[in-house]
């Protein structure tokens, strides 16, 4: 990290510690610690699996400090009724991001990129989330939370979902093609744009760090 920074490691962990309240280390291992959690309450992954997945040292190890963290078992978390997302870190209760969304007819527009990424998602479950009053959140049931969302649908024409279901394919659940660029009216027989289809968007304001 020291490398891609530019800074020293002795200044890269004072001004990470200044800006989160944590140290660099402190800040992997929470956040392994809570991408582990998520993972046993929303995937059928045994134990074994997550704690490999998140290069834990040992079954033990991992028990150890999740149960320091979380004040339960990595078992009993999975199984419990429910679970407090204010241990998550950063915490899943989204208080001050702020963004705005919108749907938008898009037509005869493309894009001109000067960056284009590629990421794949491998979380092994299905997973969903909302846009509902200005929070992220995600849903357990999607079928009872759809059978909910469509009673209210008709009142809030800005209200979308993303649904992501696993796909047979080796290694990934989704794969999202990402492009940074301008937007504008362009001839079709461009070959320095990309086309956007025409239909409608969900148009996604923010400024700000993410």
């Amino acid at each position: 990290m020291a490398h891609v920074t530019g800074y020293s490691s002795r200044h890269l962990y004072s001004k990470f510690k200044e800006e989160t309240g944590v140290t660099l280390t402190d800040y992997i291992r929470l956040r392994k610690l809570t991408l582990a959690s998520f993972m046993l309450r929303r995937s059928g992954r045994t134990v074994t699996d997550i704690v490999f997945m998140y290069g834990f040292d040992s079954i033990q190890h991992f028990s150890r400090i999740f149960k320091s963290h979380f004040g339960i078992s990595p078992r009993a978390f999975r199984n419990a009724d429910s679970w407090n997302m204010n241990l998550f870190f950063p915490s899943a209760i989204v208080t001050e991001f702020s963004y705005t969304t919108k749907i938008c007819n898009i037509n005869n527009k493309a894009i001109s990129a000067y960056f284009s990424d590629v990421i794949d998602i491998d979380y092994g479950f299905n997973f969903l989330l909302s846009s509902n009053q200005g929070k992220i959140i995600t849903a357990r049931e999607i079928a009872d939370y759809y059978m909910n969302m469509f009673t209210n649908i008709a009142s809030n024409k800005n209200h979308f979902t993303v649904l992501g279901e696993v796909v047979p394919v080796k290694g990934l659940d989704v794969r999202i093609t990402t492009y940074i660029g301008q937007v504008s009216s362009t001839p079709s027989s461009s070959t320095d744009h990309i086309k956007i289809p025409d239909r409608k968007y969900i148009c996604f304001n923010h400024i700000g760090a993410l």
